[in-house]
């Protein structure tokens, strides 16, 4: 399901990298710390930045994305020997129960328009001293330039409608039965919070 016209999306993300550069800089510092030497899932690994980032700390990464042509232009730009690509929904993945040492919800919880389930999932995948990651922008003021904001207030703008408030967040993961164990809220374009979790 796309929830922004043929080729905002991609503005907007554009928009957000290019300013959240340094934020993101810290946040694949950290994945590649908590990744290291494990099996990893990343569900909807959309444009494949952390993959090329990160996925060279992992022992094995696991990319799955729900758009086919997506997955394969990430595949043909990211082909490292212990990278796997497959063809998935973030709540549908066929995997045996308790496969990965850390599964990555990078900006998932967002868009997904059945997050419980992709969290019932990410907790089966798991194996029992599992660690999920969680990336997600949050709603906020956005700090935009007066020249991004005249160029691209819209594209922000529906991002901001379609976010969740930090707290809401969070208390989606805690009623999935999920404990924090470390959460930053960072300083981007618009509060991204990143947060490591535990299952109950």
């Amino acid at each position: 399901m796309n929830l922004f016209p043929k080729g905002l999306s991609e503005r907007i993300t554009a928009l957000l990298l290019k300013k959240d550069q340094a934020v993101m800089e810290m946040v694949y510092d950290r994945v590649r710390a908590v990744i290291e030497k494990k099996d990893v899932l990343e569900a909807e690994c959309g444009n494949g930045l952390m993959i090329s980032h990160c996925a060279a700390s992992a022992a094995s990464y696991t990319a799955a994305d729900a758009s086919e042509s997506r997955l394969k232009a990430v595949k043909r730009k990211e082909a490292a020997a212990n990278v796997f690509y497959i063809h998935a929904h973030a709540d549908a993945l066929p995997f045996a129960d308790h496969t990965f040492d850390a599964v990555l919800l990078n900006h998932v919880l967002t868009f997904a328009p059945n997050d419980d389930a992709v969290l019932l999932e990410a907790g089966r995948l798991l194996k029992r001293d599992g660690i999920l990651i969680t990336l997600d922008y949050t709603k906020g003021e956005a700090d935009l330039s007066e020249t991004a904001r005249l160029k691209l207030m819209d594209p922000v703008m529906i991002l901001s409608s379609v976010l969740k408030e930090k707290d809401a967040l969070r208390h989606l993961l805690l009623q999935n039965g999920w404990i924090p164990c470390e959460e930053s809220v960072l300083d981007g374009t618009l509060p991204l919070v990143y947060t490591e979790w535990k299952k109950h």
